[in-house]
């Protein structure tokens, strides 16, 4: 056999492996999604048995998502890739693990809660030893562990809002569902939105010439729960220096730091400009 027949061989056998694996995947995937959309418990541990699930178990699932503007190619390779790093990674565990288009599905199953919390700190640990491993960059939602196959589907409900909350900032990491808090409001807001918000409560800022700090003003005066002293020390500046840049703000805001509504406003204003990243 010529060294030129050889390489056709070792692709034809490549391209045979990649196929099976995507027909297991594809089949894997429609599985899974019947059983998180399943609200008869009977059936459910039948399905529970056919994935290999102990419904006494603990679970939490994850899902990964590898940045766009790959060719399909390209894609799938790096699907199949970080489907075998996190097998490699969670050797003893029992997993269910699977690519579709351009996300990987992750089912931890653990017969103890503190197994679970083991694997949440690997897991904060993977997107380093993967980019290590000259790995495609990738974000991930992990949701909240929960006892019993009846909350798998809330598990992977969260996974999904984490990782959506990520690609809304478009930031690239392991984030857990509990981790972003009051964020999980905004979740399903389109990044435009929370821009437009944004822009029309806080544009008045911007547009008086004369006070190009007062943005950064009011930020850091929100963020330090309203100190006027500790704003004051934070921006290098005399109190009532401060107290003048309140009053301006007020002014072209067309609000009262003393009114609940015009402050709560404000508040999330504040916190939406320090936790999105603009378009």
């Amino acid at each position: 056999m010529t060294i030129e027949q050889g390489g056709t061989v070792l692709s034809l056998e490549l391209v045979k492996k990649n196929t099976l694996t995507d027909i297991y995947y594809k089949k894997t995937h429609e599985s899974f999604t019947d059983f998180i959309n399943n609200n008869h418990i009977d059936s459910l541990h039948g399905q529970a048995k056919e994935l290999g699930l102990d419904p006494s178990h603990y679970f939490s699932v994850s899902v990964f998502k590898i940045k766009a503007g790959q060719d399909l190619q390209a894609l799938e390779l790096n699907i199949h890739r970080l489907v075998s790093f996190i097998k490699k990674s969670f050797p003893n565990l029992s997993l269910l693990v699977y690519g579709f288009h351009n996300k990987v599905n992750l089912l931890i199953s653990t017969p103890h809660l503190s197994d679970q919390e083991r694997m949440s700190e690997k897991l904060d640990d993977l997107m380093k030893k993967w980019q290590q491993n000259n790995g495609e960059t990738f974000a991930a939602g992990v949701g909240s562990t929960y006892r019993g196959i009846g909350n798998i589907a809330n598990s992977y409900d969260e996974a999904q809002k984490a990782l959506e909350y990520l690609i809304n900032r478009n930031d690239s990491a392991i984030i857990h569902y509990e981790e972003i808090g009051v964020n999980r409001l905004f979740v399903h807001q389109q990044p435009q939105e929370i821009e437009f918000f944004l822009e029309e409560t806080l544009a008045p800022l911007k547009s008086d010439k004369d006070n190009n700090d007062l943005e950064e003003t009011l930020v850091s005066y929100i963020q330090l729960n309203k100190s006027a002293v500790d704003t004051a020390k934070k921006l290098h500046i005399h109190i009532n220096t401060l107290y003048n840049r309140l009053r301006k703000i007020e002014e072209l805001l067309e609000v009262s730091f003393q009114d609940p509504e015009d402050n709560l406003k404000i508040q999330l204003a504040c916190h939406l400009r320090s936790s999105y990243k603009p378009l």
